[in-house]
């Protein structure tokens, strides 16, 4: 008989979970494959897993073993095909976004108005309050990018209160836009499910409070610390590599179950803190070892930018993403004071899988907070995804508003539309300015397309589009407006550069009399003519792809829809 590894609290062996959900894959012919395996540390390990057919569909494991890294990154894969987090910023494409039910066969529609009140059913009252503080929150921005369908209206999810029992209906685009990954989970039970899913919820609540706040924790003492072996000698290999540690208690005085391990490089003076959360101490103080090494060899453990003194901007929505995302992000200098604004507290217990999902649950609602909660199970594998207003937020509310991935549905057609005339393309510029988006915003991203590799839409921004377009309408204010902020960003393609370069040279010549030799020698004789041909709006970048990346993309979504 093969070994059989358990983990205490986990409801089956590694090998047995392993097994059943690679067979589950298989069965609906996701063909896995296993890469980037690392193992820079004793009883550290992390893999990465992806499907062969659709190399967009990646999940991370991590592990204190390599059965354990590997069930954890299955674990993940499953928690993202169940919730379709896969496919949350990505168009479906017509045929599905009309189809009986576009996401799952429990959705709710409800029908939007001009006047962009809310309909009823949508939220209650007290939710719409929290996600329309403002009232500057049409209900026409909350059509989810998936169907992109105005039409068909607001499709929403039954989430179950656990405070009442109750359900209510969270538009899909909520979800989409503010809480990323954060409160799904998947596990050998649906009570272990939720009590990881709730879990993380504390630990990124927690990390996103001490990075913003600037709050310094209390060390760990050394004998708490010899009470775990294993983690000291993950410890001292790290400090042996040349990296000092900090390592604290992140309880807050005790109220939430989580630690934090702050990396210290003395080379080139850059922090790196991550947390780690779970009701048993020494599992706390685990994870947060294997998120600092997740996927990382120690050589890139150099890599973490150093303190800032500008505590606003160690809060920023941007920064705070990064610590989401890998941890990347920066640490304050306020965070690494002397003087802890908590006491030490020696937290932690074993009690049954009930018991602690409800003493977490009372810690939240004590905290004015309710929690709402979906079962997935249609796969096989028990997932869930929790949703707590007011703490598992990733993303700020102000982002519905201004940055909602829904930003492009209106303008789709006309951005992937070929052979667009004059009038089109000035439409299609004041339609694109009146979103007011970043100059560097992707336009693939903004039309819910994954982009081939070898596509223009690989790095094509919306400014490059605005200046394309200004280009065939011959403005030259724009063009020229575009040429120098494209020349300044830098990040495209550079053979298409060297032709802005060259195009902001002949209007700034006021043409190419007298200079035509040295043009030709300066940029070549190719480039000088695509510059040329492009003014006199030819189109030489053609906005045109084949859309491989996105056609796998739904394929495998109607897998498992």
């Amino acid at each position: 008989m093969p070994s059989q590894t358990h983990v205490l609290n986990k409801d089956a062996a590694l090998e047995d979970s392993i097994v059943f959900m690679q067979k589950k894959l298989a069965a609906m012919d996701f063909h896995i494959q296993q890469q980037s395996w690392s193992n820079p540390i004793t009883n550290v390990w992390s893999v990465n897993i992806k499907d062969q057919d659709c190399p967009l569909l990646v999940s991370n494991g991590k592990g204190v073993s390599k059965q354990a890294a590997l069930a954890s990154a299955l674990k993940e894969f499953f928690g993202r095909l169940s919730t379709h987090y896969f496919w949350a910023d990505y168009y479906l494409g017509d045929e599905i976004s009309n189809s009986k039910h576009v996401h799952y066969k429990n959705e709710r529609w409800f029908e939007t108005n001009t006047s962009g009140s809310w309909p009823e059913g949508v939220l209650n009252e007290e939710l719409q309050d929290f996600y329309n503080a403002n009232g500057e929150l049409d209900a026409n921005k909350l059509i989810d990018a998936n169907s992109a369908n105005r039409n068909r209206g607001i499709c929403c999810l039954p989430f179950v209160c656990e405070k009442t029992q109750e359900s209510i209906y969270f538009p899909i685009n909520i979800i989409d836009n503010l809480y990323a990954s954060n409160g799904m989970s998947v596990g050998d039970s649906l009570a272990e499910a939720r009590i990881q899913a709730l879990t993380k919820i504390l630990e990124n609540f927690v990390k996103f409070k001490v990075v913003a706040e600037g709050v310094s924790l209390p060390d760990i003492p050394g004998s708490v610390l010899d009470r775990y072996p294993n983690i000291q000698t993950s410890i001292k290999e790290i400090e042996h590599a040349g990296f000092s540690l900090l390592i604290q208690d992140a309880s807050l005085g005790g109220k939430y179950p989580v630690v934090a391990l702050t990396l210290l490089n003395p080379e080139n003076q850059g922090v790196c803190a991550s947390f780690g959360a779970h009701p048993q101490f020494g599992r706390a103080l685990e994870q947060a070892i294997l998120q600092l090494l997740k996927n990382r060899e120690l050589d890139k453990l150099k890599n973490f930018t150093e303190a800032g003194f500008d505590l606003d901007e160690v809060a920023s929505p941007q920064n705070l993403e990064a610590h989401f995302t890998d941890a990347s992000g920066m640490m304050s200098w306020q965070f690494l004071q002397n003087k802890a604004d908590y006491e030490f507290v020696d937290w932690g217990n074993d009690q049954t899988a009930d018991k602690t999902f409800e003493d977490i649950c009372d810690l939240i609602h004590q905290q004015g907070n309710d929690i709402y909660v979906a079962d997935y199970q249609e796969l096989g594998v028990p997932c869930c995804r929790i949703l707590v207003p007011g703490m598992s937020e990733v993303y700020p509310r102000e982002n519905l508003v201004w940055e909602n991935n829904n930003a492009g549905i209106d303008i789709r057609k006309a951005i992937l539309k070929k052979h667009k005339t004059v009038a089109e393309c000035e439409a299609l510029i004041e339609a694109i300015e009146d979103l007011n988006l970043e100059d560097q915003y992707l336009v693939a991203t903004l039309i819910g397309y994954p982009a081939d590799a070898d596509s223009i839409f690989a790095d094509l921004c919306v400014t490059e589009l605005i200046t394309l377009l200004a280009l065939k309408c011959q403005d030259n204010e724009r063009i020229q407006e575009g040429c120098e902020w494209l020349l300044h960003y830098k990040q495209i393609n550079p053979a298409r550069l060297k032709v802005y370069q060259c195009i902001d040279t002949l209007l700034q010549l006021d043409g190419m009399v007298n200079y035509s030799n040295s043009l030709a020698k300066l940029y070549s004789k190719s480039v000088l003519n695509d510059a040329l041909a492009l003014i006199d709006g030819e189109d030489i970048f053609p906005l045109e792809s084949d859309w491989e990346m996105h056609e796998s993309l739904v394929d495998a979504y109607r897998k498992v829809l």
